[in-house]
């Protein structure tokens, strides 16, 4: 990950994925009159962010990190021995 700690990088991710989906949905009020419940944004975006993160390899076993896995329901095969 070049430096970048997993939890910043996880927030990178998150902070991305909110924003596109905030404006997702700005277009979908604006342009099609329809709108998702709240919930169900908050939903897109950690299944975007778990995506995402789960094409990682070699991060670093330690118990922050097995955390923020544990937090955010990413699968921890993505961690070295």
């Amino acid at each position: 990950m070049g430096g970048v700690s997993f939890r910043q990088r996880i927030k990178q991710v998150a902070f991305v994925c909110t924003v596109a989906m905030l404006w997702e949905e700005r277009n979908m009020r604006c342009f099609q009159g329809t709108s998702r419940e709240a919930g169900r944004v908050v939903q897109r975006i950690v299944g975007l962010v778990q995506c995402r993160a789960s094409s990682w390899r070699r991060i670093k076993r330690t118990r922050p990190n097995w955390l923020i896995c544990m937090d955010w329901g990413v699968d921890t095969c993505i961690f070295h021995s």
